[in-house]
């Protein structure tokens, strides 16, 4: 993990929204971060990954990090949701992906990253 200095906040409450809705707007404001410290994948993609795929378009700017919530109607109360920013790694000695035991490449989860969430009420 980084240090938890690279966030404002790492838990983000966008408050109550209505089950099924879409595009539903969470921002977190970089601390001690810029954009130029998150990794990127080989492709020139950001790393950054959501827990699932509800949380998306997720977009690095120069003041923080947004991404667009879609609710998809099974909700109802309390919510928590997740993603994980990849930071570079500043000794460059864990890779950033690694093969698992299929041989396929996965985030490896020892490199440098964030966890954020984001919390809702979800009627």
């Amino acid at each position: 993990m980084a240090n938890s200095n690279e966030f404002e906040s790492r838990i983000v409450d966008i408050g109550t929204i209505v089950s099924g809705s879409k595009k539903n707007e969470v921002f977190w404001k970089f601390k001690n971060l810029t954009k130029e410290g998150i990794a990127k994948n080989d492709d020139g993609t950001f790393a950054i990954v959501p827990a699932c795929g509800c949380t998306a378009d997720i977009e690095v700017q120069s003041g923080g990090i947004k991404a667009l919530y879609n609710d998809g109607g099974k909700n109802k109360g309390d919510i928590l949701k997740r993603l994980r920013v990849f930071t570079k790694d500043t000794n460059g000695d864990i890779p950033l992906k690694k093969k698992n035991n299929r041989g396929v490449k996965t985030y490896n989860f020892n490199h440098p990253h964030v966890v954020l969430s984001f919390a809702a009420n979800v009627q």
